[in-house]
Parts: structure tokens; sequence; C-alpha cells
């Protein structure tokens, strides 16, 4: 499991073994943030791809979310913008 935290967005991170989550902090609601889905292809749309432990949430520059899928043997970014998944590594 990993934690993100963005004090920007005032929202959390999680992930566990098959999910991301999104916890809005200031209305205590919480989310998947993907991982439902069985999209594994180079580009997925965010709800319709599958994880598998994700782990190591940081953003980059842009503030997307770069993590390690480790069971998949890929390096993947959350495009916040636009809700796509893609493989950037892998």
């Amino acid at each position: 499991a990993s934690v993100l935290v963005d004090r920007l967005t005032n929202q959390v991170y999680l992930s566990d073994n098959r999910y991301i989550f999104a916890v809005d902090l200031n209305t205590r609601a919480i989310s998947r943030f993907g991982g439902e889905g069985s999209c594994v292809a180079p580009l997925c749309p965010l709800y319709q791809t599958i994880y598998s432990n994700p782990f190591g949430l940081e953003f980059d520059q842009q503030r997307n979310i770069i993590f390690s899928d480790s069971n998949f043997f890929y390096i993947r970014k959350i495009n916040v913008a636009n809700l796509t998944v893609e493989i950037i590594a892998g």
C-alpha cells in the first residue's frame, strides 16, 4: 500500500492490492480511482483499467500520478486531466 497527499486539491490517494482510492478531505468522500476494469493496453480509460498491486504513488511535474503496477511489471501514469492510464515503462 502507498499514500499520496495532494495539498492543492485537498485529496489523498491510497493504493491497495487492486485499487487506487481518492479521498476528498473536504467532503470525506471516498471513490475508486481506477482498478475495477479489465484493460491492460498501453492506454486505457481510467475506470476501465485493472491494476495488480499498485505501489509507490508520486506526482510528476504536470501533477499526473505515476506508480508501479508491480505484478504486471509496468510503470504507469494516470493523466488526471483526461482520466486515462498509460503504460510508460515495462
